[in-house]
């Protein structure tokens, strides 16, 4: 009776046994699963809270850098706006004390461009040509293109004056397009940017921005549009190269892990313009795309991203050129009217 109760028990045990070895194994995976699902959770979670630190460093960075160029111009809308006249010896003055290269690298050109009425353009022709400064550098001032015109815009003060001597005389009321966005700063009493600019036959090919500031004559109330054209006096404006603006904005160190693009995504009075290399101002990795040769205005947008994680994008829109595992993030700024997005 022992023997045949053994023999029925035997496989049994080792059945028992190869149950309880089973299931030690799967509890092993089930807890290794479940701590590799927990610590996967938690460096994804700090991946993604350090991306959004350092993108945030980057807009914040982007907005200062932004503000302190244009706070510029708005010093230059009260130095001509306080006087009736600044000479241009007190305004190559005033920009040599800026000091340019070292402060402010992206300006190329700061100018000043009097509105003139048709009556007076004689007279302002025939005063800027006994200006000294420019008969020392040769240049004998002429309104272009010629014509008559109701009103001229007309760039006059440019500084630095040698790398800019072929702007002098421009009468930027001439071109329509142009034409529209001066009133549109004279009415509004807001900045205007020209978008997307390609100087592709420069020494120095690069992507350039134009940024103007209307200037009033101080009079106590500008708070209608009959009220800001009588007082119009001119415009004061920036030539801004885009990676002079934007360069050295973030660390060595950050830009091993975040690349940011910026693009100009149109008139905020329009539909905004998807970003793609056609648009494209500055990329903090390659610069402006190569190739680029054509000379023209787009729309603008702030993108940044890391290669970590999944991808996480605002109002639904791509970024070009993130990759399927890389986090992204997209802000709009307006600079001078335009979406920077």
């Amino acid at each position: 009776m022992r023997q045949t109760l053994a023999r029925v028990l035997h496989p049994l045990g080792r059945l028992g046994s190869r149950t309880i070895t089973a299931g030690t194994l799967l509890l092993g995976v089930m807890t290794t699963a479940v701590v590799y699902e927990f610590c996967t959770d938690l460096l994804e979670k700090d991946v993604r809270l350090r991306f959004e630190n350092d993108t945030g460093d980057v807009i914040q960075q982007i907005d200062t850098r932004i503000r302190l160029y244009t706070d510029v111009l708005v010093t230059m809308q009260a130095l001509f706006g306080a006087s009736d006249h600044v000479s241009r010896g007190e305004f190559r003055d005033f920009v040599s004390g800026l000091n340019l290269p070292q402060r402010y690298p992206g300006f190329q050109t700061l100018n000043y461009a009097p509105y003139v009425p048709a009556a007076e353009i004689d007279a302002f022709v025939a005063r800027e040509r006994s200006d000294p400064i420019l008969r020392e550098a040769g240049v004998t001032f002429t309104v272009r293109p010629p014509g008559r015109r109701p009103g001229h815009f007309v760039l006059t003060y440019v500084e630095p004056l040698d790398n800019n001597l072929a702007s002098i005389g421009i009468d930027m009321g001439a071109e329509p397009r142009r034409l529209a966005a001066l009133e549109r700063a004279r009415d509004t009493g807001q900045s205007v940017s020209s978008g997307r600019l390609i100087f592709s036959e420069a020494k120095d090919p690069h992507v350039g921005i134009a940024l103007r500031l209307p200037v009033y004559r101080k009079v106590p109330d500008l708070n209608s549009v009959e009220a800001r054209r009588r007082a119009y006096v001119g415009s004061v404006g920036a030539g801004i190269r885009v990676d002079g603006l934007l360069k050295d904005l973030v660390s060595s160190e950050n830009l091993r892990r975040i690349r940011f693009r910026v693009h100009d995504a149109g008139d905020f009075a329009q539909a905004a313009v998807p970003p793609s290399a056609a648009n494209l101002l500055y990329d903090s990795v390659t610069g402006l795309a190569a190739g680029e040769r054509s000379r023209g205005a787009g729309g603008s947008a702030v993108h940044a991203s890391a290669a970590h994680g999944a991808t996480a994008l605002a109002a639904g829109q791509a970024v070009p050129g993130t990759g399927q595992h890389d986090l992204a993030n997209s802000v709009v700024r307006n600079f001078g009217g335009r979406r920077w997005w």
